[in-house]
């Protein structure tokens, strides 16, 4: 079977933006949080293997990079229209550099049936808009479980495995198909 090798979830997310833009389709954080949400579902579930390394954690409005949140944070609900830049700081010398935004690691993208996958699954879910994904993540037991929690900012993050097993055993939501 093809695996993934995990990316960080700045090159992603840069790849979800660059994808959007590429093909004329406006995104925002919010809707930028739920395509990558499902794009893990969706490569846990073809490939064994998540394409962002990390977890999301559960927030009101379901899963969410935090990361990618607060890189995008100051667009709010407005479209994003550039990518974030990869800021380092140097806690100890005071200093901060701003480098090029990440990317994903073009090697990921070289099998043609990853490169396929990932561009078709991100194709197919910027055609729902941000709360029809929103909506769909409330409806899952995964968010429902943990409702009270998530409204007082206590709920566990989402592992990678019960994504994984929450997906397979319920296909009505691979919506990537």
């Amino acid at each position: 079977m093809t695996t993934i090798e995990p990316q960080s979830p700045m090159a992603v997310a840069n790849y979800v933006i660059e994808h959007a833009h590429k093909h004329n389709q406006v995104i925002t954080n919010l809707h930028l949080q739920k395509i990558l949400y499902f794009l893990q579902a969706a490569t846990l579930v073809k490939f064994e293997s998540p394409i962002i390394k990390g977890d999301f954690s559960k927030w009101n409005y379901g899963p969410v990079m935090r990361e990618v949140y607060s890189a995008y944070k100051d667009y709010g609900s407005s479209p994003i229209d550039d990518f974030a830049p990869n800021i380092d700081i140097d806690i100890d010398n005071g200093e901060w550099t701003i480098n090029k935004p990440q990317k994903i690691d073009t090697s990921i993208l070289e099998d043609k049936t990853i490169k396929s996958f990932i561009d078709n699954t991100i194709s197919k879910l910027l055609e729902m808009n941000a709360w029809q994904l929103v909506d769909l993540t409330h409806e899952q037991d995964l968010w429902k479980k943990d409702e009270a929690k998530i409204v007082h900012h206590s709920a566990d993050d989402y592992s990678n495995s019960e994504i994984k097993q929450y997906f397979e055993g319920n296909s009505k939501y691979q919506i990537w198909k």
